[in-house]
């Protein structure tokens, strides 16, 4: 833990940072599960969500046009066939602390699939709220790939000295996240977004994000250029340290 005084239970702050049915209820007032792209970018420039830099985009485009060609290695295996369906989230990320400073505080990459994948000695506390949406109401949105991957960086941080329950601690944190999504996020996790800037203010969010049809463009080239070498040296998932 940071060297910090201790402070008063009655200062540390409510983990999520939002009251869940009020905020259910809030979301849900939308009436629609995705606004899509465009909508979506929209809303997260309202809520001064950055976007990620060109130049950083290309590489992570290139990792993930290495793993996506490892799915499957014919045109006849099932995982190729579904592979354009597969939703991921991808993330790199530096942080510091006004009470460490010139060292670093956490910094590494995640990926991260939809779906149950956690890794049953890596569970992570409920830093973030997910909400039931309108239309798909048997969607359980905390498995999206996005809303784990950001609850994952808040454990990490957690883990790393960094009590969240306590906002000065919270304060102390500064730096970016670069985040990508395979597909647009979903408005519960477009909500996580804006939690997770309440946690960490002083921390940058940056996302991009592709479209419904790119995913299928690609592996419709990829299945067309089958015989040529396969980039060789990437790693299949992302790697993570810390400091």
């Amino acid at each position: 833990m940071l060297p910090i005084s201790k402070v008063d239970d009655s200062e540390r702050s409510r983990i999520p940072v939002v009251e869940k049915e009020a905020y259910a209820q809030s979301i849900q007032r939308f009436g629609v599960d995705n606004f899509g792209k465009i909508g979506g970018r929209c809303l997260m420039n309202q809520l001064g969500i950055g976007r990620a830099e060109e130049a950083w985009l290309h590489e992570v485009k290139h990792f993930l046009r290495a793993w996506s060609e490892g799915v499957g290695t014919v045109s006849s295996d099932w995982k190729a066939q579904t592979a354009h369906r597969r939703i991921y989230a991808f993330a790199e990320f530096s942080f510091a602390s006004t009470f460490l400073p010139g060292k670093s505080l956490l910094e590494g990459s995640l990926f991260q699939l939809n779906g149950l994948h956690a890794d049953p000695e890596f569970t992570f506390r409920p830093w973030l709220c997910a909400v039931q949406l309108p239309i798909s109401k048997w969607v359980d949105r905390s498995l999206c790939a996005e809303f784990q991957l950001l609850g994952e960086v808040c454990e990490l941080l957690h883990r790393s000295g960094i009590d969240l329950t306590c906002p000065e601690l919270r304060y102390s944190v500064h730096g970016d996240l670069n985040l990508y999504l395979s597909e647009p996020s979903c408005v519960s996790c477009v909500g996580a977004m804006k939690q997770f800037q309440t946690l960490l203010p002083g921390a940058n969010l940056f996302v991009e994000c592709g479209s419904v049809i790119e995913p299928l463009t690609a592996r419709r080239q990829q299945l067309k250029t089958r015989g040529s070498p396969r980039n060789e040296g990437i790693p299949s998932s992302a790697s993570l340290s810390s400091d």
